[in-house]
């Protein structure tokens, strides 16, 4: 195992889910630009080109070898199926999720998928889990910062939080728009990508710690994207902001580690300093490697050099494998040639 590099953050949008970014009339779409198709996240916004690496596998493939990842998680990348408010939402969800299905049977032993809910009812979400959990190409669930539109921290929702725990199935919880879009225009996406979606994370896990899911389904598991947002920095404030209150119901003074302990954070920081808060926050057996391949914001082989760099023996294996295999419940066949510090001198040298 301390040969593999799993990628448990790196997306990719099944045919189904191309067609209806393509059928909406106003961002989040997909529209030709000059004949080429660009997927524009917000208004007023050029979008990225969506490349073969957005949407195929062998682009995908070719990636990781490049990049010295050994295995990757898939997922749908937002908006998932959170802006379509009606039943239909609900055959939609089935057929991208058995893309996905289809995309791990192409690579078996090398890419395992999240799949997606439909964005209609609580019931509806649950009955969505129970067709995960019955795919062994499945190995988890992708979600934004609301489900059903509700906040992740709305008693409606608890039947889907007892599901995943039931079912052994991680949620992985991914930013979608940002939190204050306002106070965050303007220098073209960078305030977005770097403040408001990390925010948005930020605030719906700590409602989710708070409002007591973990306790309530011991056997849940949470990943938050971009490593847990401001979580891991914050962590001492919220802890004293809770020790401030009065009410009895803020009363519980617990760490964020002791209140959540389901919970992991991806290694997606762009920094080695703040890769070594998150795990000493946490722990290192709480955190997970990934890259928001293909964004243009990834940046792989820096991503491998800072855990390299900052990560050794037992903590680099945590976070390069151990802690997603566990999590995931995935299966790996015998990996040869490729050591860990074989991927660093390959991408040392290249990050500029």
């Amino acid at each position: 195992m301390s040969t593999a590099l799993i990628d448990v953050h790196s997306h990719i949008y099944p045919p189904a889910l191309v067609e209806y970014l393509r059928q909406r009339t106003e961002p989040p779409f997909i529209r030709d630009v000059e004949g080429a198709p660009r997927f524009c996240l917000f208004p007023g916004d050029r979008g990225v080109a969506v490349t073969a690496e957005f949407t195929q596998l062998d682009a995908k493939l070719a990636f990781m070898a490049d990049a010295g990842i050994t295995h990757s998680v898939l997922s749908p990348g937002n908006p998932w199926l959170d802006l379509l408010h009606d039943a239909a939402s609900v055959p939609l969800a089935r057929t991208i999720n058995a893309e996905l299905s289809e995309l791990v049977r192409q690579a078996p032993n090398r890419v395992w998928a999240m799949g997606l809910l439909p964005n209609h009812t609580v019931g509806a979400t649950v009955d969505a889990v129970g067709e995960l959990a019955s795919q062994q190409e499945m190995v988890g669930v992708m979600v934004g910062t609301r489900i059903a539109g509700l906040p992740l921290d709305a008693d409606e929702l608890d039947p889907f939080w007892a599901a995943a725990a039931a079912a052994g199935l991680p949620v992985f919880v991914h930013p979608g728009s940002g939190l204050a879009p306002e106070a965050t225009r303007g220098y073209g996406q960078a305030l977005t990508l770097a403040l408001a979606f990390p925010f948005e994370t930020t605030v719906a896990v700590a409602r989710l710690a708070l409002a007591g899911r973990f306790e309530r389904h011991p056997r849940l598991r949470v990943v938050a994207a971009h490593g847990g947002g401001a979580l891991p920095a914050l962590a001492g404030r919220l802890r004293r902001a809770l020790e401030a209150e009065q009410s009895g119901q803020q009363a519980d003074v617990r760490s964020l580690a002791e209140r959540a302990p389901g919970l992991f954070v991806d290694s997606i920081l762009f920094s080695p300093q703040s890769l070594r808060l998150c795990a000493e926050v946490l722990g290192s057996d709480r955190v997970v490697f990934g890259t928001d391949h293909p964004f243009p914001i990834a940046d792989a082989r820096g991503a491998a050099i800072d855990l390299a760099d900052v990560m050794q023996g037992e903590a680099y294996t945590q976070i390069a494998s151990r802690n997603a295999v566990e999590l995931f419940g995935l299966q790996l066949e015998q990996l040869d040639g490729l050591e860990p510090t074989a991927v660093v001198a390959r991408t040392r040298g290249d990050r500029s």
